[in-house]
C-alpha cells in the first residue's frame, strides 16, 4: 500500500510539472487565428482573420516568444499554406478567384514578393533550403491533386506525383516524407 501511494504521489508530481510547461499569451485582438510557424523559441509567424468586417486576414511576427507581434502583411484573400526556412526566408499561398498566389520573403517578412501565379494551389509547402521545395495541393482542375516540387525558390513547379489530392505533406529531408 505505501508503495501504491509513492507511485501517485509521484504521478501527481510529474503530471503538475509537464503542465506547469504551458504558457498562455493573451492577444489583445479581434482574430481567430489559424497557420502558425516558429523557426526557434524567439521567432515566429502567426496568421489570423479578422472578426470584424471586411475580415482582412493579417501575417503577424513576432521576434520575442509571442510578448509582442507585429503585423507584417493584410490580405483579403484567405492564406491557404505557409512555410518559414529560417528568420529570413518564407512563403505563403493565397487563393484568389482569379487563382493562387504564392509569396516569398528574403527579409524575415519585411517585404513579400508574389513569385508565382497560376491555378496551381498548395494546400502544404516545405522547403529544405531556400531554393527546393516540396507542395501538396492542386493542378486547378477538378479533382487533380498532385505533389509539386520546385529547385528556383517556388518560382516554377513540376509536378511529381498526380491523381491524388494531398492536404497536407511533412518531410524529414529531400528524400523522406510522408
Amino acid at each position: 500500500m505505501k508503495k501504491m501511494v509513492c507511485f501517485f504521489v509521484f504521478l501527481i508530481t510529474i503530471s503538475s510539472q509537464i503542465n506547469a510547461q504551458w504558457l498562455v499569451y493573451n492577444f489583445d485582438s479581434t482574430y481567430t487565428f489559424g497557420g502558425v510557424h516558429f523557426v526557434n523559441q524567439n521567432v515566429g509567424w502567426i496568421f489570423g482573420l479578422d472578426e470584424v468586417p471586411p475580415n482582412p486576414i493579417q501575417i503577424f511576427k513576432t521576434i520575442d516568444t509571442g510578448n509582442n507581434w507585429l503585423s507584417q502583411f493584410t490580405s483579403i484573400s484567405p492564406i491557404i499554406s505557409s512555410f518559414f526556412l529560417d528568420e529570413n526566408h518564407g512563403w505563403f499561398d493565397k487563393l484568389e478567384s482569379t487563382g493562387a498566389r504564392l509569396f516569398y520573403t528574403s527579409n524575415g517578412g519585411t517585404d513579400w514578393v508574389q513569385i508565382q501565379a497560376g491555378f496551381n494551389f498548395f494546400h502544404d509547402l516545405v522547403f529544405f533550403d531556400s531554393l527546393n521545395g516540396i507542395a501538396s495541393g492542386s493542378s486547378g482542375a477538378p479533382q487533380a491533386g498532385a505533389i509539386f516540387k520546385t529547385s528556383d525558390g517556388g518560382i516554377s513547379w513540376q509536378i511529381f506525383y498526380s491523381n491524388i489530392i494531398f492536404l497536407s505533406c511533412d518531410f524529414l529531408d529531400s528524400l523522406r516524407g510522408w
